[in-house]
């Protein structure tokens, strides 16, 4: 059974779209009614014939047939490169080892250094390619094969391979070793034989580009959860083998010397001041007519105390 990450249909702009129009007939129901002073009427009964629909509902269903047209027909528009970004944040990183963090500073920081084998969509909310291409599985739902990104380099030019699949699942994440975040997400519970159960999945990379993962059970939103980083094995390999691996890339190694796949590099770090994220110049993805992306060169955030003072 092949499956892939294109966008099929904008399930999340259907969900504003329905809220949209509960709220708007709520209010038209709200506004129906006047406050008055007066004593009620009594109340009468008419039987009148049916009519026309009523302009408010025809200019209800017009507006609701855009929106869905909107949605059905949005694309990303071309840009242009150049330019930075500002924001302001009370929180910064407590690591630079996101395999090991659990706090929301380095996560936000280091998600814009690391990416998964898949990713799920803001617009519709589906699961979408990253890192793998592609990727198929088998009729029961166990066995998934996943095609991974020929063009795709470590930001310290080394290739992407299967290799770092392999060790990011089984010498991080299934290693008890190390307090890995992401675990637990990829520990099947299940009852059988009588009793509850915990299984890990298999990981094996068959080749350079190609992964398979064998599940314990099926479980459906399996390829939402491989938005999990993926850690490059030239790199971290040898802090697994001598049992560093916690304390290496801590909050005070060179910010420059963190390695990852994704669209910005960490490029400088000044502690309650300011973190600098710059554009990978190297990054796989590509707009519609085929720039590199990202578009920005620069992201600052700005570190504060306090947002009001």
């Amino acid at each position: 059974m092949m499956l892939r990450g294109s966008i099929r249909h904008n399930t999340r702009i259907r969900f504003v779209i329905a809220a949209l129009v509960t709220s708007l007939a709520l209010l038209a129901a709200a506004s129906s009614g006047v406050a008055s002073d007066d004593p009620p009427e009594p109340e009468t009964t008419t039987t009148e014939p049916a009519g026309p629909r009523s302009d408010a509902t025809g200019d209800l269903e017009s507006l609701v047939a855009r929106l869905r047209q909107n949605a059905d027909e949005f694309a990303y528009t071309v840009g242009s490169h150049g330019g930075g970004l500002t924001v302001v944040t009370i929180s910064e990183p407590l690591t630079f080892n996101l395999a090991v963090s659990n706090d929301a500073g380095s996560s936000s920081v280091l998600g814009y250094l690391f990416e998964g084998l898949t990713e799920t969509s803001w617009l519709t909310d589906e699961v979408e390619p990253a890192l793998a291409e592609s990727w198929e599985s088998s009729e029961d739902g166990l066995t998934w094969t996943f095609h991974l990104r020929r063009d795709v380099r470590w930001h310290d030019g080394e290739p992407f391979r299967a290799r770092d699949v392999d060790f990011t699942f089984n010498r991080i994440i299934y290693n008890d070793e190390i307090p890995s975040s992401a675990r637990s997400t990829f520990e099947f519970r299940h009852f059988e034989d009588g009793s509850w159960q915990t299984d890990r999945m298999t990981v094996a990379a068959l080749d350079d580009h190609t992964v398979q993962i064998t599940l314990p059970v099926p479980f459906a939103p399996f390829l939402r959860t491989l938005g999990t980083a993926i850690y490059p094995a030239h790199l971290l390999a040898r802090h697994v083998d001598d049992g560093t691996f916690v304390s290496t890339w801590d909050i005070d190694t060179d910010p420059t010397q963190i390695v990852g796949t994704g669209p910005f590099t960490i490029a400088s770090y000044e502690p309650g001041a300011q973190l600098v994220l710059h554009r990978n110049p190297d990054y796989w993805l590509t707009d519609a007519a085929g720039n590199r992306l990202p578009y920005l060169d620069e992201i600052t955030r700005v570190i504060v105390e306090d947002l009001e003072a």
